[in-house]
């Protein structure tokens, strides 16, 4: 089990067989260190995603997606106008028409501080990040990744796996509720990250220590657990 919540949810399927609670595959990976970054201004990596749009999300509504795509509008005009260079991308195909949606809502002069990645594998994405100083996120693996490439990750999450993970990571301060956010929550608190980046960096890569090992764990506990079906 990836944590303490899956492992609830697996015992009300009734599901009784004693299972540990093992990080996410993902710490297996190894990406490069960061590159240098370049200054002024950071680079950050925005993903927005589908949630609730009609058409592409079982449970929709539309003034809703709309209020979503507002919000990561704004963040993106507002970390241009600061003088940082905004990079939009997804870990999700199917969230690629969020991007565009919000591509379309960007003026001549915010579109020249900003670019669309089209990363689409682990590999391709944690090498995408080594650029980037903070990214902000929403679905599970885009924070998940950020977190393994130990990269500052402000979370808009919409359910309960990504505030484990940012809770598991030591950095539930950055993990913002999507459904209720404001551009004043969220801004504010991409603003307090970005004046944190290297004591977050640094407590994102001892947890990922410890999550890799522990994961590598799994190579002598998974032959004990199918002796034991």
């Amino acid at each position: 089990m990836r944590d303490a919540g899956s492992l609830a949810l697996t015992r009300k399927l009734g599901i009784e067989t004693e299972l540990p609670i093992v990080p996410d595959l993902a710490f297996a990976l190894q990406p490069a260190p960061p590159l240098r970054p370049r200054r002024p201004g950071y680079d950050i990596g925005i993903s927005p995603m589908i949630y609730m749009r009609p058409g592409s999300w079982p449970h929709e509504n539309m003034a809703d997606y709309q209020r979503y795509i507002a919000l990561w509008t704004d963040l993106v005009v507002d970390r241009v106008a600061r003088g940082d260079r905004v990079h939009l991308f997804v870990t999700d195909p199917a969230d690629m028409d969020a991007v565009q949606e919000i591509w379309a809502r960007l003026d001549a002069m915010t579109r020249i501080r900003c670019s669309v990645a089209h990363a689409t594998t682990p590999d391709t994405l944690l090498e995408f990040f080594r650029r980037l100083d903070a990214v902000v996120s929403s679905r599970l693996h885009g924070v998940l990744l950020a977190i393994v490439a130990g990269r500052p990750v402000l979370a808009l999450s919409h359910e309960r796996k990504v505030r484990t993970l940012m809770s598991d990571a030591g950095v539930p301060t950055f993990c913002v509720e999507l459904t209720t956010a404001t551009m004043s929550q969220a801004g504010g608190r991409l603003s307090d990250l970005t004046g944190q980046l290297d004591p977050c960096a640094r407590r994102l890569r001892e947890y990922v220590a410890v999550a890799s090992t522990a994961v590598r764990q799994q190579e002598e506990i998974l032959p004990k657990l199918l002796k034991a079906r």
